[in-house]
């Protein structure tokens, strides 16, 4: 018999329909795996039980939530062959796909978009945008003339300004989502950057469907693509008036409206002066005895005594400024480019 707390629907389930006596939502799933069981086992008994358990979240993992894991495996036949790869053993999110919350998860991904004028010859825009898994909600959508490092930062940057922090982030396993920078901008915010499996589309349902409505609702319409900022202007105007102010069909609600019951609980990033540098690029160091190190063909004093110790730089890849140093996760300042003039000359002795 499983243990408490587990909804009683869930016992009823197992006993009657699997026939089987598991003691661990964990032994539950490769059961459910291994016998391949299918949506059509469920009679209309099963089927109302799993529904009506559905609104639950996979935060506290499956001791707490096992209907959860039930509607995941049952509800639709198409989970129950990937539901091992979509749920990895041993892992603190046990799950991508049930989320309550807004913030709780993101869909990134990129999309080909129309041809606009780029000087004298024509462009392909390509689309990068984020969706929140919860309320719908477009967070952000931009379109670049580049798929790279620097404009998924440039857009991730805009989203987390305006939507405040996720706790992870559901992304595919192409070479920008991949990217170490990406990984460490994660890291730093404390968002779980996860990646879906190889060749499952479907795994990002709700970022494609989110796609299909800006071909059938967006490209559609006369649009000036005299510049990619004229572009841009379009679409953030149809996302802000349209798309997040209209009432979704699956919340029966507006995605702007259903973001805003969970904005007490979402974290912002705080006014400080110090948030672009959650963004730079990080590279080690080993700073030498003369307490300086080298980065870029240039030569920075360290801001504190660290020679022969190994630390972390971080700087601007679009704009090298600036770096700034730190040590076993602490801040030490930022670095000055070393002066060889004013340092080839003995230090004036200070007066009495």
């Amino acid at each position: 018999m499983l243990d408490e707390p587990f909804h009683p629907l869930v016992v009823e389930f197992i006993e009657e329909r699997a026939n089987v006596d598991l003691q661990h939502p964990v032994d539950l799933l490769a059961y459910c795996h291994r016998k391949r069981i299918q949506g059509s086992m469920l009679g209309p008994t099963g089927s109302v039980a799993i529904r009506e358990s559905y609104e639950c979240s996979f935060v506290d993992g499956f001791k707490h939530h096992p209907h959860c894991l039930l509607k995941y495996l049952f509800f639709d036949g198409r989970y129950a062959e990937r539901s091992t790869s979509a749920i990895p053993f041993g892992n603190v999110y046990q799950s991508y796909r049930l989320r309550m919350n807004a913030n709780e998860l993101w869909q990134a991904d990129t999309m080909m978009g129309p041809y606009v004028q780029n000087g004298s010859a024509k462009t392909q825009a390509k689309l990068i945008a984020f969706i929140d898994d919860a309320s719908r909600i477009c967070c952000h959508g931009e379109f670049f003339l580049a798929e790279n490092t620097d404009t998924l930062i440039q857009a991730l940057r805009s989203a987390l300004y305006k939507r405040g922090i996720p706790e992870a982030m559901y992304v595919d396993n192409g070479s920008i989502y991949t990217s170490k920078e990406i990984s460490q901008i994660c890291q730093r915010l404390g968002c779980l950057l996860c990646h879906a499996p190889v060749r499952d589309g479907a795994a990002k349902g709700k970022i494609e469907r989110f796609f299909r409505t800006v071909r059938e609702s967006f490209l559609t319409r006369a649009l000036d693509l005299s510049s990619l900022t004229a572009l841009n202007r379009a679409f953030t105007s149809w996302v802000e008036d349209e798309y997040n102010a209209r009432e979704h069909s699956v919340l029966k609600m507006r995605p702007i409206d259903r973001f805003g019951l969970d904005l007490s609980r979402i974290r912002f990033l705080p006014p400080n002066r110090s948030n672009d540098e959650l963004f730079f690029v990080e590279q080690d160091r080993t700073v030498l005895a003369d307490n300086t190190f080298s980065l870029k063909n240039t030569r920075f004093e360290s801001p504190r005594d660290l020679r022969s110790r190994k630390v972390q730089i971080r700087f601007s890849r679009t704009h090298f400024d600036r770096a700034v140093v730190f040590y076993k996760g602490e801040r030490m300042g930022e670095a000055r480019v070393v002066d060889f003039q004013a340092n080839d000359r003995k230090p004036k002795e200070a007066r009495p």
